[in-house]
């Protein structure tokens, strides 16, 4: 019998990261590959903080509970969000005014 199913913010990251790497423009990696590794955005990357939930009997290990926070009020939690925002911001700049045309 499987476990549970990821909790939906996971998921929702997975999702994200993969759509990240799916659909960045060969152009944008090869200029950014022009530029030298120094000029290259950087992701952010979450810190790993052992946790663990127990669903129906069974442990489930989840190491960015940290990042659920409801109410958005936890500095570590903003500062984290703020920084894949600018990172976001960055990596889809190229991209600014073909969305404005499209809307």
């Amino acid at each position: 019998m499987p476990g549970p199913s990821p909790r939906p913010a996971a998921a929702v990251a997975i999702g994200l990261a993969l759509h990240v790497v799916v659909f960045l423009p060969s152009s944008l990696l090869s200029a950014q590959s022009a530029a030298g590794a120094s000029r290259a955005p950087v992701a952010p990357v979450a810190k790993v903080v052992s946790h663990v939930d127990t669903v129906a009997g069974v442990e489930w290990p989840d190491p960015y509970a940290w990042l659920r926070d409801d109410r958005r009020q936890r500095p570590d939690v903003l500062a984290h969000l703020r920084a894949e925002n600018a990172y976001a911001e960055q990596i889809t700049r190229h991209s600014r005014n073909l969305g404005q045309s499209v809307s």
